[in-house]
């Protein structure tokens, strides 16, 4: 139950996520990447539960290029979910952890959990493709830091 319970929590707490993208131009991979990252498993059940939220409170002032335009980006997000979950949602890692603890000289932590967070966002928005690109860019990261 306690699995559940947390999927129903996050899919409430994140509930407005969606409406942030609503009327703006299409999401791009790195933003998609995050969303559904920070909805984990919930993301499309959130997407579902934002426009149903939107059509509650609008009722009968809701406008349809509104409701187009969230529906629009709702589409995006249920394509990259299912069309691109393996590039956009979940990319297969181009470094583990190890890797990149083994070639900065990194411990665990902080800095090396950003790391790997912004690397996975910059593969998802197509910037690296190969281990050797990745290793160059946690290396100019870890440097900047």
């Amino acid at each position: 139950a306690s699995v559940e319970s947390a999927f129903v929590q996050s899919t409430v707490l994140c509930h407005t996520l969606p409406a942030r993208h609503y009327g703006t131009p299409p999401m791009t991979a790195r933003e998609l990447h995050i969303y559904f990252r920070t909805t984990k498993a919930a993301g499309r059940e959130v997407c579902l539960l934002a426009l149903a939220d939107m059509l509650a409170h609008a009722a009968t002032t809701l406008k349809q290029s509104a409701w187009i335009a969230a529906v629009d980006r709702s589409v995006e997000m249920f394509e990259a979910f299912h069309l691109g979950h393996n590039v956009i949602v979940q990319p297969e890692r181009l470094l583990t952890g190890d890797e990149v603890m083994a070639a900065l000289q990194l411990p665990q932590g902080r800095a090396l959990g950003m790391l790997l967070i912004g690397l996975s966002e910059a593969q998802a928005a197509g910037e690296l493709t190969t281990k050797a690109e990745a290793l160059e860019w946690v290396r100019l990261r870890a440097q900047e830091t």
